[in-house]
C-alpha cells in the first residue's frame, strides 16, 4: 500500500515500551521503564514521499508488559508519565519511514515514600515539567496498515524550572495503525 500526494491517514498508536529520564528539581536524574501508553495522530502526505504528523500521546511505565493487576507494597514508589505533542516531518522509502521534528512534553514524576514507623517519616512529592525539544522516529511497515517503530523525544528547555536548559528524553517502541481517510490514485 503506497501513499501518495494529497493523502490523508488518521492514526492510532500503542507505546508498548517506555524509557524515561526525568531530571526533577533538586533532585539527582531519575530513570525507570514501563509499558503502555496511548496516542492518537494525523498525517498529510505533501508529495509522494514526504509527509506532516501530528501526533498527541500519553506514555505511562505500567510494570507488567500484559495488563494484570500488581499489588505492590513496597515502601517506595516512582511513577512516570509524559504527555506529549510533536509535529514531525517524515521521509517514507518502502516500508521504511523517518522523521524529525518537535516535541512538547509535560512529564511527571511521582515519589511516594510509605514508611513502617508511621505518617511523620512519610514523603509524597510530585512534580510536573513543562519541556520543549526534539523528536527522531524511525518506523517499518509489517502489514498494510500496521507500523512497528522507535520514537526519542530529547527535550532540552524546560519552562517552569529554575536551570531553563536540562535535558530530560523518552524513548518508546511504537505500534501504529494508520487509517487512511483520503486516498489520491497515481
Amino acid at each position: 500500500y503506497a501513499y501518495t500526494k494529497g493523502d490523508f491517514n488518521l492514526m492510532a498508536s500503542i507505546p508498548y515500551f517506555n524509557q524515561f529520564r526525568f531530571k526533577p528539581n533538586g533532585y539527582d536524574y531519575k530513570n525507570q521503564g514501563g509499558f503502555f501508553g496511548i496516542g492518537l495522530g494525523a498525517e498529510y502526505y505533501y508529495s509522494n514521499r514526504k509527509f506532516i504528523n501530528v501526533t498527541a500521546n500519553i506514555l505511562t511505565d505500567v510494570v507488567t508488559p500484559v495488563p494484570a493487576p500488581v499489588d505492590d507494597d513496597s515502601e517506595i514508589q516512582e511513577n512516570f508519565t509524559s504527555y506529549n505533542v510533536s509535529v514531525t516531518d517524515n521521509y517514507q522509502l518502502g516500508k521504511f519511514t523517518l522523521g524529525y521534528g518537535i516535541n512538547y512534553a509535560a512529564n511527571q514524576w511521582h515519589y511516594t515514600y510509605d514508611s513502617y514507623f508511621g505518617s511523620l517519616l512519610d514523603e509524597d512529592v510530585k512534580e510536573n515539567n513543562h519541556n520543549i525539544g526534539l523528536i527522531v522516529n524511525g518506523y517499518v511497515k509489517f502489514y498494510k496498515y500496521f507500523f512497528l517503530g522507535a520514537v526519542y523525544r530529547p527535550s532540552v528547555y524546560k519552562f517552569n524550572a529554575p536551570k531553563k536548559w536540562q535535558y530530560e528524553s523518552t524513548f518508546s517502541l511504537d505500534l501504529v495503525f494508520k487509517l487512511p481517510v483520503v486516498k489520491h490514485n497515481k
